[in-house]
């Protein structure tokens, strides 16, 4: 089964979330569970590679990264990621 990247915005921020669903409408429905929200957008597909290298549970989102709102549609500064020293951001 693949997944699906997701933005939800919640608490002033935009949040990034790896989620382990078969369709993309299901994928916003966990986010927007978790959250409470009713805005989750499912952006691209995820290999199941990656969902088993980040260890994403079906039923679990699994939030990667939250970003502050910028300017005229860019993501902003990132404020957490769940990556570690994973990626080189820079």
């Amino acid at each position: 089964m693949s997944g699906y990247m997701v933005k939800s915005w919640f608490g002033g921020t935009n949040g990034f979330y790896m989620v382990n669903c078969g369709t993309p409408e299901g994928a916003r429905a966990e986010v927007d569970k978790l959250t409470g929200q009713t805005n989750a957008e499912a952006l691209t597909v995820l290999s199941d590679d990656t969902l088993e290298h980040f260890h994403v549970q079906p039923g679990r989102p699994h939030l990667c990264f939250s970003t502050l709102p910028g300017n005229r549609g860019a993501l902003g500064e990132v404020l957490s990621s769940a990556f570690g020293g994973e990626f080189d951001m820079g």
